[in-house]
């Protein structure tokens, strides 16, 4: 359940979108997040901060764009939540001595210090880089393409995920 409603909002936004336009879409995204956020207390999960921050920021980005009437704050949105998750990774490691890839993979995963290390680095670069091509699309391509490059970034996220499993194998704790 709780991994579906992290795409819950993306597929209403993109569904809305198809059949009506950016701030039809804006305001359903707005919806769908409203929605996720209470389905997880009601379910008694755990809501993150991640989540807590990206809920935020789409209600925010979501009334500007419909305030204003102006596609380019929800547009620019993902591209403050990948530069807000980078600095979190590269603060927290840099300032704090804390990796968030271990804090997160810690239990399942034992490799050495500076992999864990270079792992995070390795996510702030690409949060970064999804930065940019998101600003980029979000100024120079048209609503369409940007709006379904969001497919784009998700298949990326996994094939990213994906590499650092399989080259960290060797690491995972055999089950006890």
């Amino acid at each position: 359940m709780k991994q579906f409603s992290e795409f819950f909002p993306i597929a209403a936004f993109l569904l809305a979108l198809y059949f009506k336009d950016i701030y039809v879409a804006t305001a359903v995204l707005m919806a769908a997040t409203a929605l996720q956020i209470a389905l997880l207390l009601l379910l008694k999960h755990t809501v993150t901060t991640m989540q807590w921050a990206v809920a935020g920021m789409v209600m925010v980005f979501g009334a500007l764009t419909l305030g204003f009437h102006d596609e380019r704050f929800i547009k620019i949105k993902p591209t403050v939540v990948y530069l807000a998750m980078a600095a979190a990774f590269f603060i927290s490691q840099r300032f704090f001595k804390k990796n968030l890839v271990r804090a997160t993979l810690g239990a399942a995963l034992a490799p050495p210090e500076k992999t864990w290390d270079t792992l995070n680095t390795v996510w702030v670069g690409m949060f970064v880089a999804m930065a940019a091509i998101n600003a980029v699309l979000a100024y120079f391509a048209p609503t369409s393409v940007w709006a379904w490059s969001k497919m784009g970034f998700l298949v990326l996220t996994l094939v990213f995920i994906g590499g650092q499993i399989y080259a960290l194998r060797a690491y995972l704790k055999q089950a006890e």
